[in-house]
């Protein structure tokens, strides 16, 4: 995890104390999004936040490493799912 990767993740839980302290229009924040806002995190945060630099160690990074590897040794095509 990179150390704006561990910010975001601050923000994350800041968002969910403060929907278990206050009552929060769901519209404005909810559990559902706080929740969908990590996954994004976990895999990049340039997902979550436009202005966050592309960090090398990323799950993002890493997938395409491993396509562009796989391509390299069977130079067809490669369709990537997300079931």
């Amino acid at each position: 995890m990179s150390d704006e990767q561990a910010a975001l993740q601050t923000e994350l839980v800041a968002r969910y104390d403060r929907l278990r302290r206050e009552r929060v229009d769901s519209r404005e924040d909810n559990a559902l999004a706080i929740t969908t806002d990590g996954r994004k995190l976990a895999l990049d945060a340039r997902l979550l936040s436009g202005t966050a630099i592309d960090h090398p160690g990323s799950k993002i990074n890493a997938l395409a490493g491993n396509v562009a590897e796989i391509w390299g040794m069977e130079k067809g095509t490669s369709l990537i799912s997300t079931v």
